[in-house]
C-alpha cells in the first residue's frame, strides 16, 4: 500500500485589489513559491492558495474615482494579479485561487459566522462572541483599521493619513474574552510567529488588553451580507482571513461548513505568510475567530520586512513603487534569454534578510546579477561544460583519483553546504540558503584555479586525473543546481539538463541528495549561457522606461510633446513646480504688454486630460545636496503622493504644513536626485528672478477636490 504524503497547506495574503501590485507583493509571493517548491522536493502534498480581497470602502472609492463599478475595477485587477504570477512562474493551485466577491467565498464567510453564532447560543449574553453594539471612533479606510475609540481626530499609526470618524450600529466580535486563550496558544506554541521579536510585539500588545473589535459595516454596501441582517456587510477582516479556508473548501459542505474532504485533509494551514503591518490580524484577530467558532487555528505565521524603495515602505501612494513586470521582461528582452524572473527572485531573496526591512535598488539588482548569476552561475557551469566537451567528448568522465585530500574535502564540503542549505530553507532563511549553495560555487571555481585542467590536460599520464576532477566539479555543480531550484527554478532545469541529467528537478528529492549521483559516461549537452551579462545603464534605463509606460501608458509621446509646444509657448504663465523647476529659478515673464497673446491654443479636449486636484500638505522637508528642492507629503483625499518642488528659495518647510495647493495629479512620475515625484504643484513665477508663488486658497476646502 503506498504510504499518503505529508500535507503542507500555504499561503500569500489575501493581496487588496484597487491597484496593481508591485514588487513589495511579489515578494510575498516569491517567498512562498520558494517554500512550496522546497516542501514539494521533500515529498510534501503541497496546496499554495493566493487571491485577491476584493471589498471595502476603499474599492468602493477607487472604482467611482475611476468612473467604474466596484466590480468592474476588482476584475480588471485581479487579471493583472493572475497575469503577473503566471510571469514570475509563481506554482500556485490554480483551482484555489480565492477572489473575496465570489459566491463560494461568500458562502464560507457566512457558514463561519453562523457556526460562531450557533456556539453562541449555548452561552450567557454576555460571554456571546458575537453582539450588536454602537461604534463610534475613528477608522483609517486605507489600512482597514479602527484606530481609536474616541471621536477625538487622531491619524493611523500606519499609514499617517487623517482617520475618518464612523459612527454606526455594527456586529462586534468579543475580542476582549480572548485575552487568555491566546496566551494560552503563545505559550504552548513558541513557534506560532517567527520571527521572535515580530511574536514579543504580538504578545505585548495581547498582554496590554483587548477591546471587542466591530466586525460587520452598515454604511456601506460592497461587501457579503451578514446572514439575516442584509443591511450589514462584513468587515473586510472576518471577510477576506476567511479566504483560507475558502481556498480549501470551507462552506462548500456539511451543516458546520467543514465537511469537505479537501478541507478536512488541508486545515490548518501550515503556514500564513505576510508582511509585518498585518500581523496582529493574523495573529490576534483570526485565531480568536477560530477559537469561536470550534475550529483549529493556523500552525504558524511567517512575517518579513517591508521592501524599502528610496527609504521608504514601497507604497503606490507616495510615487515609490517598483514593478516587477520591467524588471523581468527587460532582461529577457535585453538577453534574448529567460533570465528576469530568475534574477529578481535570486536579488529578492539573497539581498534581504528575511523578516527584516531591505532596501530595493534596480542598481544593485543589475549588479548582483552580473555578479552572482552571469560571472558566478552561469559562467562556472559553461567552463565546465565546455571543458568536458573538449577534453572528454563530451561526456561525463570517470571517478578516479585526482587528489585524495581535496578530494574528500569538496565531498565533505558540499554535503555540509547541503545541510546548511536545507535547515536555512526549514527556517525561511533564504539569503543564507543562498549563500550556503553559492559557497559550493566559490569552491569549485578555487579548485579549478588551483588544479588547473588545462593545463594538464595535454599530459596524458594526467589525463585521468583530470577527467576525475572535471567528474567531482561537475557533480559538485549538479548539487548546486538542485539546491538552488526553489530559488532560480529557469537557469538550474536548463543547467541540469546542459549536464545530461534527465527529469525535472522539481521533481527531485532534495532532502535525499546524496553525493555520487552524477554517473560517468553521460553524454551532456551543447554548453549555452543560461545568464548572459548585461551592460547596466542600458538594463536600467529599459526597465525605467517600461515602468513609466505601466505608469502612464504613452507617456513618452505625450512627454515628446508637451516638450515641443513648452519650447515655443508662452513663458509667461503659472509653473508647475517639480524636479524640472528645480533647476533655476521659476521662468521670469518673456513677454510685453504690447506683445500679442500666445498662438499655440490647446483644445479644451486637451485641457481635460489635466486632472488638477486640491492637495494637502503633510510633511515638507529639504532634500540634501538640493538647494532649491523640497520633498513634500501631500494629502489628494484617497491616497497621499510623495511630490519634489523646486519651491525651497521661497518657502520654508514648516511653512508649508497644513497649507491647501493645486496638484497636477495625473502627470508621469519622474525621478531627480534619487527620489521618485509623482505630480507637480502649481505655482506663479513672480518678477526678474521668477521667485514662485503658490496657487492656494482663501477658503476651507477638503483634499482631493476637483480644480476646474
Amino acid at each position: 500500500m503506498t504510504q499518503e504524503k505529508p500535507k503542507f497547506y500555504l499561503t500569500t495574503p489575501i493581496y487588496y485589489a484597487n491597484s496593481r501590485p508591485h514588487v513589495g507583493s511579489a515578494y510575498t509571493t516569491i517567498a512562498c513559491d520558494v517554500v512550496a517548491r522546497y516542501k514539494r522536493m521533500c515529498g510534501y502534498d503541497v496546496v499554495y492558495v493566493t487571491g485577491t480581497d476584493e471589498h471595502g470602502v476603499n474599492i468602493e472609492r477607487a472604482a467611482e474615482k475611476a468612473g467604474i463599478a466596484p466590480q468592474e475595477l476588482v476584475d480588471k485587477n485581479e487579471k493583472i494579479f493572475r497575469e503577473l504570477w503566471d510571469l514570475l512562474g509563481i506554482s500556485y493551485d490554480r483551482d484555489k485561487f480565492v477572489r473575496t466577491t465570489s459566491p463560494e467565498h461568500a458562502r464560507a464567510v457566512q457558514a463561519l459566522v453562523k457556526r460562531t453564532l450557533e456556539r453562541d447560543k449555548a452561552l450567557p449574553e454576555k460571554e456571546r462572541a458575537i453582539y450588536k453594539g454602537k461604534y463610534e471612533g475613528r477608522y483609517c479606510i486605507y489600512d482597514n483599521l479602527y484606530v481609536s475609540d474616541t471621536p477625538e481626530p487622531v491619524n493611523c499609526p500606519t499609514c499617517g493619513r487623517p482617520a475618518e470618524l464612523v459612527s454606526e450600529e455594527n456586529y462586534f466580535f468579543r475580542l476582549s474574552a480572548y485575552k487568555d486563550r491566546l496566551e494560552e496558544l503563545y505559550a504552548k506554541n513558541p513557534q506560532f510567529l517567527v520571527p521572535d521579536f515580530r511574536f514579543n510585539e504580538v504578545k505585548s500588545f495581547v498582554g496590554a488588553g483587548l477591546k471587542d473589535i466591530s466586525i460587520s459595516r452598515k454604511s456601506i454596501k460592497w461587501g457579503i451580507p451578514w446572514p439575516g441582517d442584509p443591511d450589514h456587510v462584513f468587515y473586510v477582516w472576518y471577510d477576506a482571513l476567511t479566504s483560507y479556508m475558502t481556498g480549501v473548501g470551507f462552506g462548500r459542505a456539511g451543516a458546520e461548513g467543514d465537511a469537505d474532504p479537501v478541507f478536512q485533509r488541508f486545515w490548518p494551514a501550515d503556514v500564513h505568510m505576510m508582511g509585518k503591518e498585518i500581523i496582529r490580524f493574523h495573529a490576534v484577530y483570526w485565531p480568536a475567530f477560530l477559537m469561536a467558532a470550534g475550529l483549529p487555528v493556523p500552525k504558524q505565521i511567517v512575517a518579513h520586512g517591508w521592501l524599502l524603495f528610496e527609504q521608504e515602505k514601497m507604497s503606490k501612494s507616495k510615487g515609490n513603487v517598483a514593478y516587477p513586470e520591467p524588471i523581468v521582461n527587460a532582461l529577457d528582452q535585453l538577453t534574448s534569454a529567460k533570465v528576469g524572473n530568475d534574477a529578481l527572485r535570486y536579488y529578492l531573496l539573497r539581498e534581504t534578510v528575511f523578516g527584516h526591512d531591505g532596501n530595493f535598488s534596480r542598481d544593485a539588482l543589475i549588479t548582483r546579477y552580473n555578479a552572482d548569476l552571469a560571472n558566478g552561475l552561469g559562467n562556472l557551469a559553461s567552463r565546465v561544460l565546455t571543458m568536458i566537451g573538449n577534453y572528454f567528448d563530451g561526456v561525463i568522465p570517470g571517478q578516479c583519483t585526482w587528489d585524495d585530500n581535496e578530494a574528500a574535502a569538496l565531498k565533505q564540503n558540499v554535503e555540509r553546504r547541503r545541510s546548511g542549505a536545507l535547515r536555512a530553507y526549514d527556517e525561511y532563511r533564504f539569503s543564507d540558503a543562498v549563500q550556503e549553495i553559492w559557497q559550493v560555487m566559490s569552491l569549485v571555481d578555487f579548485l579549478l584555479v588551483s588544479q588547473k585542467p588545462w593545463a594538464k590536460i595535454a599530459e596524458t599520464s594526467r589525463r585521468v586525473a583530470v577527467g576525475g576532477l572535471l567528474h567531482d566539479v561537475a557533480e559538485a555543480i549538479r548539487f548546486a543546481s538542485l539546491l538552488a531550484y526553489p530559488v532560480v527554478p529557469d537557469a538550474t532545469q536548463r543547467i541540469w539538463e546542459q549536464f545530461g541529467q534527465e527529469g525535472k528537478l522539481a521533481n527531485q528529492r532534495i532532502d535525499q541528495l546524496e553525493w555520487g549521483g552524477l554517473k560517468p559516461g553521460t553524454k551532456i549537452g551543447k554548453p549555452e549561457a543560461v545568464f548572459p551579462r548585461l551592460d547596466k545603464k542600458q538594463a536600467l534605463e529599459k526597465i525605467e522606461a517600461m515602468e513609466n509606460e505601466i505608469r502612464n501608458p504613452g507617456a513618452a509621446q505625450e512627454a515628446a510633446a508637451s516638450a515641443a509646444t513648452e519650447s515655443t509657448g508662452d513663458r509667461s504663465r503659472a509653473t508647475g513646480h517639480d524636479a524640472a523647476t528645480s533647476q533655476a529659478p521659476a521662468a521670469a515673464s518673456s513677454t510685453t504688454a504690447q506683445e500679442s497673446p500666445a498662438t499655440n491654443y490647446i483644445s479644451i479636449d486637451d485641457f481635460a486630460k489635466i486632472e488638477l486636484r486640491v492637495g494637502l500638505v503633510k510633511s515638507a522637508e529639504r532634500i540634501k545636496g538640493a538647494d532649491k528642492l523640497l520633498k513634500l507629503l501631500i494629502d489628494l483625499g484617497n491616497e497621499t503622493r510623495q511630490v519634489l518642488s523646486g519651491i525651497a528659495m521661497a518657502y520654508a518647510p514648516e511653512d508649508l504644513v497644513g497649507k491647501n495647493v493645486v496638484v497636477v495629479a495625473n502627470l508621469a512620475p519622474r525621478k531627480m536626485r534619487g527620489l521618485e515625484s509623482a505630480g507637480m504643484i502649481l505655482a506663479a513665477s513672480d518678477g526678474e528672478d521668477g521667485r514662485p508663488i503658490l496657487c492656494t486658497f482663501t477658503d476651507e476646502i477638503a483634499p482631493g477636490a476637483k480644480v476646474k
